[in-house]
């Protein structure tokens, strides 16, 4: 059984491009438009990690890793959040609240194989 991995972002175009990548290296996506609709996805069908934007109407990507991460039942579930508030000369986040505690944060633009590898990262190895 392929890992299932839930791809939150407004932007209906940079959604559906992670989704598509992601299926063709084997994984089982499920996607959202924002945090409101990824809890509702997530009940419906549970993740093994969550992608998502950090900045998104309605619920952000920084509450929706807060929802997860506070709640004992998903807090183990891994979260990487995606943006764009970052110095790309060296990767770093320039603001972010250290107690929502995202399993890691990747700076936009990244490099296709660089996201796959870091998702991979946080999959047990026998899942995919």
């Amino acid at each position: 059984m392929s890992p299932i991995i839930l791809v939150v972002d407004d932007s209906k175009n940079a959604r559906s491009a992670v989704a598509f990548i992601l299926k063709s290296k084997g994984y089982e996506v499920v996607e959202a438009g924002d945090g409101e609709e990824a809890l509702e996805r997530f009940r419906e069908r549970r993740p093994d990690l969550v992608l998502a934007d950090a900045l998104m109407p309605r619920k952000n990507g920084y509450e929706l890793c807060a929802a997860l991460k506070g709640l004992m039942s998903t807090r183990g579930i891994p979260v990487i959040l995606l943006t764009g508030q970052a110095d790309t000369a060296d990767g770093t986040v320039k603001r972010w609240n250290p107690d929502l505690r995202p399993d890691e944060i990747i700076a936009k633009p990244f490099k296709i194989q660089d996201l796959v590898d870091r998702i991979a990262a946080h999959l047990p190895a026998t899942k995919c």
